[in-house]
């Protein structure tokens, strides 16, 4: 009930069979499409070659592929929007009928809707649309008496649109961050080209993106890489959500923005949304009340005019909308390219999909931000009907400030007497989940005996469930242990130092206290 980053890749099961004077490869036509797995092409011909099959995939080049005499390279990354054929031809062809064919032998691709010559990758002289041939669930291409070569085909295969793949949720977690280097990119000592109505674009100062969506899930989120983005090592700009202690009370939400030189521009978001069912005990008028916690340098109430003065700021909104059903629908992928009214996990999108609903119904709602730290609204629940809560909170520092909001923003009912909160999926943190392997290939043969590698190993185990706070009663161990051992011949001060200053940047990203 969730997808990773933009789109999830899979692997595709190849049968292939080919005349011995053809290369092949397939690419994606779409790189804003969806990704398509879980089906088999069968490629045939006239019987030159007997069928064999090859596991391929997007990034996977299978070279060498004896017995097919000239194939040095079949590659494939089929998507919702199609496929590009290319074949480098070496001589010519024989007028026996010649043909290949891709066939969709599971019927679990969509239609084919068109094939045509790609003007562009196609430099053989004699190739011709009138070789084409194509059904919904085949294409292929007759080779038989094409003379001259060498050259290249390339033939573009359009698929149906798909219909989303859409999945019933009651809760889920959006986060996403940006990292942009403000120099300019013809001097790059001056400072700030990333203000709004500048003359640099977005995409030229972008130099990290992270964006995830987790339909279904409660506890998740995303963390940069960019050294621009974190500062001494161990605070790291990213934003997560915590699931409650009580299961009762709506998940809590982190966040921190760090830069760490004068140019750097750094932004985190992140929203939750719960689900509730009210038995019809208990009053029927609620309320819910927010509070956020932060720390920071030079914050501000907006977006300034342009200066090249170290920044910060905190904004969010808390609101309650019910529905007549436990369950909203969402498309399962958060694609790169968003088609616009799409009902995706993302703020803007899911807003608009969920008021575009005959039973939607907006309850209460309040911002926050700047020196404006809380949020209060009250409502009535009405029996029969479902209740979802909507936190969301995001911030923004630039040219070396920063704004440390991990200690948290918490919204709390007032009275959950009657309620039931919807269960969801915890997902742990990609970047901790890599982070942690680092450490543990870090430690490996450092100091005496295996003690620092185990208790990584340990937080691990810990953080795969994921157990925060065992994962981080792992790490201070970790620290503690790295203390003690510091200086002897086994382990230097400079390596403990480092360790301890790794340990401590993951403890602070995942929220230790």
């Amino acid at each position: 009930m969730r997808s990773e980053e933009a789109a999830a890749i899979f692997k595709k099961h190849i049968a292939l069979a080919v005349p011995a004077t053809i290369l092949l490869s397939l690419y994606a036509t779409s790189a804003g499409a969806q990704p398509l797995g879980g089906h088999t092409l069968q490629v045939s011909n006239s019987g030159f070659v007997a069928p064999f099959n090859v596991l391929v995939g997007p990034g996977v080049e299978v070279s060498g592929l004896g017995g097919v005499g000239n194939i040095d390279l079949f590659d494939i990354n089929a998507t919702s929007a199609g496929m590009t054929l290319n074949v480098g031809i070496e001589s010519g062809f024989a007028d026996a009928p010649n043909r290949i064919r891709f066939e969709d032998i599971e019927g679990s691709i969509p239609d084919i809707v068109n094939v045509t010559l790609n003007a562009a990758g196609t430099s053989h002289p004699n190739a011709g649309a009138n070789r084409i041939n194509f059904g919904k669930d085949f294409f292929e291409y007759e080779f038989g008496g094409l003379s001259g070569g060498p050259g290249s085909i390339a033939l573009d295969i359009s698929f149906a649109a798909m219909p989303p793949t859409t999945v019933p949720v009651s809760n889920g977690v959006h986060a996403g961050s940006f990292v942009r280097d403000c120099r300019s990119s013809t001097a790059l000592t001056a400072p700030d080209r990333c203000m709004e109505g500048n003359q640099q674009s977005f995409v030229g100062t972008v130099r990290e993106i992270r964006e995830s969506s987790y339909p279904g899930a409660i506890q998740a989120g995303v963390l940069t890489s960019n050294s621009l983005a974190r500062t001494s090592g161990i605070d790291v700009t990213g934003s997560t959500v915590e699931a409650s202690g009580d299961a009762f009370q709506p998940p809590q939400l982190r966040l921190g923005v760090f830069t760490s030189t004068n140019y750097a521009r750094v932004s985190t978001g992140v929203l939750s949304v719960q689900g509730y069912s009210w038995d019809g005990s208990g009053a029927a008028a609620r309320s819910l009340s927010l509070g956020s916690t932060f720390s920071g340098s030079f914050l501000i109430d907006s977006d300034p005019s342009p200066t090249f003065n170290p920044e910060a700021v905190i904004w969010g909104s808390i609101r309650v909308f019910s529905l007549a059903t436990a369950t909203f629908n969402v498309e399962e992928i958060l694609p790169a390219n968003p088609t616009p009214g799409g009902c995706y996990f993302a703020p803007g999108f899911l807003w608009n999909c969920l008021q575009a609903r005959g039973d939607f119904r907006l309850e209460a709602e309040d911002n926050f931000g700047g020196s404006d730290t809380a949020g209060d609204v009250a409502f009535a629940l009405e029996p029969g009907r479902y209740y979802f809560t909507w936190v969301y909170a995001a911030g923004i520092a630039r040219f070396g400030a920063w704004l440390d909001a991990r200690n948290t923003v918490v919204t709390t009912w007032n009275d959950t007497t009657g309620l039931t909160a919807a269960a969801g999926e915890i997902v742990p943190i990609s970047a901790v989940v890599d982070w942690l392997a680092s450490l543990r290939q870090s430690v490996t043969g450092v100091g005496p005996g295996k003690s620092l590698a185990d208790k990584v190993t340990l937080a691990q185990t810990y953080y795969a469930v994921p157990d925060v706070p065992a994962t981080c009663a792992a790490l201070t161990d970790f620290v503690s242990q790295v203390k003690a051992q510091a200086g002897n011949k086994k382990l230097t001060t400079v390596q403990a130092a480092k360790l301890k200053s790794d340990a401590q940047a993951i403890m602070a990203a995942i929220g230790c206290n």
